[in-house]
């Protein structure tokens, strides 16, 4: 008890002085490592729930910008501006121009990660009648409004800015309002996770690339509008595995709208950057010619860039061109045989960077092109796989094989394969059910941070209500456990087809509401999950004298499996889906709750 309280305390005194946390030491591959230059000079740091943000000075550009890590690793940057819009005329020799060379004159303009600003100072270049800048991070915010507004121009102070700290998603969805530009600048900077370098960014959650992204933002466009999309592209001339990809799904969010000459809606381009740089421009209505001219225009006064689809024009026959001009038979075929997967992604499964199958991973089967040191190679889902299997010999190591010590009253407890399969099927079908509720609910909360304190805070609280609620009726344990599997029917079938509703009615709600209605969400199931597990040990404890042992057996198994599933979990969510793992999670708690069944009760009466 006492160190419990000492551990309370040191969480408390972090989080009223998280000043006094430690500086990350971040790896030899991140930006800020003292093995890279030139990386001197760390001007500003901030912690933040999101990330955390460091600015640093770079010698090779002067006084002109400043860097914005995120995470130890290079998220943005921060330029000088006096507050003279005539001295921009950099843009017009900028990728930044390729959308307003396209879109409609003076346009009103949505920038999702506004970031530093770049952005920002090139719309006042291309005379925007109106820029509503969002940023999830308030501490990237803070940057522009206070702590070095001198430096970047005041730019929220400018009449036609408007900034705002908000979820992009959530924003355009809560204001209702149509765009003429919905411009989209690299919105994952990979540090959810903070894992970005070990390739874990395939991991994260990306809803800001979905299909159903791509359509919400076609139905905020004016008429005449432009969505434009650019991210980085590690190799384009091998693998434009992100480029293809975000036009596969684009293509599918056309087709979900009727549109079937996605080739005359969609345009792209390549840029150097850091690596490489895509942009992506789709258009509602169609590209006319007159446009298709400015944008190859637009592209040839940006140094090095190319242009890689134009309706009407050959550019090259790659991978992207092929996503967007291959009939619905061929692109099936192409899709699947390709080396990597870089089909359309969903709200279901919005794993933007998996690009590896894992079937290829485990078979061995090499995909085109690798690199070793290439982080989007497979990388990522081998660490998964690993990470698998250490946990699985680390939790059978330090949670079955003590048993040994007492095998000889282990082996006397009667119906031991009977509780393996339930209290197992408690351990998988729970964290089943818990990893689908924190994916799900990234994008009702906005990021992974947020999900996953509010998701785990709900149902640890519920779960525990649920465990008392247990003792009302361990004394009917049949027929309790009908009603509440029956419960769990229902829940799990809100959670399959009345959910997405409610979170697209609800995403626009301010962050207070969405937390309180997540946790209405998730309160029924915590409730149902956690009187499993008491059921279960009041069975066993009464079929012997070895009371203690059989409890402890009960949760070491249930801990085995919870281990194991809490990854197998996220390999599910990355292969199949949201909505088949969550199928799973309540096939398996109706084969546990069979199971309990079968096991015959001391108590006085089991039905």
């Amino acid at each position: 008890f006492s160190a419990s309280i000492v551990v309370c305390l040191a969480m408390a005194a972090m989080v009223v002085m998280p000043h006094r946390l430690p500086d990350p030491v971040p790896d030899s591959m991140k930006t800020m490592s003292d093995n890279r230059t030139p990386v001197k000079n760390v001007m500003f740091s901030k912690w933040n729930p999101v990330f955390r943000i460091d600015l640093l000075e770079w010698p090779l550009s002067g006084d002109k910008l400043r860097m914005i890590i995120h995470d130890g690793l290079l998220g943005s940057t921060l330029h000088r501006f006096n507050g003279d819009i005539s001295t921009l005329s950099r843009f017009d020799t900028d990728l930044r121009s390729f959308p307003f060379e396209v879109g409609p004159k003076e346009p009103e303009i949505l920038i999702i990660g506004s970031a530093g600003g770049h952005e920002i100072l090139a719309s006042l270049h291309f005379d925007a009648k109106h820029i509503t800048a969002v940023e999830l991070n308030p501490v990237t915010v803070s940057l522009l409004t206070d702590h070095f507004a001198d430096y970047s121009g005041h730019l929220p102070e400018i009449d036609r800015v408007s900034l705002i700290n908000a979820e992009g998603r959530s924003f355009m969805k809560e204001s209702g309002k149509k765009y003429d530009i919905i411009y989209f600048v690299a919105p994952d900077s990979y540090s959810a996770m903070n894992a970005a370098t070990a390739g874990a960014f395939v991991l994260s959650e990306s809803y800001l690339y979905t299909q159903e992204m791509i359509t919400d933002s076609l139905a905020h466009l004016k008429e005449g509008g432009v969505i434009c999309m650019q991210f980085g592209e590690v190799a384009y001339a091998t693998k434009p595995n992100r480029t293809a990809r975000y036009a596969a799904t684009a293509r599918e969010a056309f087709r979900s709208i009727g549109v079937d000459d996605f080739e005359k809606h969609v345009l792209v381009a390549t840029s150097p950057s850091l690596f490489s740089l895509s942009t992506l421009l789709l258009s509602r209505e169609g590209f006319t010619q007159t446009d298709i001219d400015a944008f190859i225009a637009a592209v040839g006064r940006v140094e090095n860039s190319e242009v890689r689809h134009a309706w009407g024009r050959t550019f090259d026959d790659g991978p992207v061109n092929k996503v967007i001009t291959l009939g619905d038979d061929e692109l099936t075929s192409w899709l699947d045989d390709y080396g990597y997967a870089v089909h359309a992604i969903t709200d279901d499964s919005p794993f933007f960077w998996h690009f590896a199958r894992f079937r290829d991973v485990i078979t061995g089967k090499r995909v085109r092109n690798t690199r070793l040191s290439d982080m989007e190679d497979a990388l990522g889902e081998r660490v998964l796989l690993f990470v698998l299997v250490f946990a699985a010999c680390f939790a059978a190591i330090f949670l079955l094989l003590p048993f040994v010590v007492i095998r000889k009253t282990w082996a006397e407890l009667p119906y031991r394969s009977h509780a393996i399969l339930y209290f197992g099927a408690l351990g998988m079908g729970f964290m089943l059910y818990e990893v689908y509720l924190i994916q799900r609910l990234t994008l009702f909360l906005g990021y992974p941070t947020y999900s996953l304190t509010v998701t785990l805070m709900a149902i640890l609280v519920s779960t525990g209500i649920g465990s008392l609620l247990s003792e009302r009726y361990l004394d009917r344990r049949n027929s309790a456990l009908t009603v509440i599997f029956c419960s769990l029917l229902v829940v799990t079938g809100f959670y399959l087809f009345g959910i997405t509703p409610l979170i697209n009615g609800l995403i626009g709600t301010p962050l207070a509401v969405r937390v309180a209605t997540s946790i209405i969400f998730v309160f029924p199931l915590g409730i149902c999950l956690g009187a499993f597990m008491p059921l279960g040990l009041a069975t066993v404890s009464d079929l012997t004298v070895h009371k203690e042992q059989y409890v402890a057996w009960g949760w070491a198994v249930n801990g085995f499996f919870s281990v194991l599933s809490s990854v197998l979990a996220t390999i599910l969510s990355m292969s199949y889906g949201f909505r088949a793992t969550l199928v799973l999670a309540v096939v398996i708690y109706a084969v546990g709750t069979l199971t309990l069944r079968s096991i015959p009760t001391a108590r006085k009466s089991a039905a």
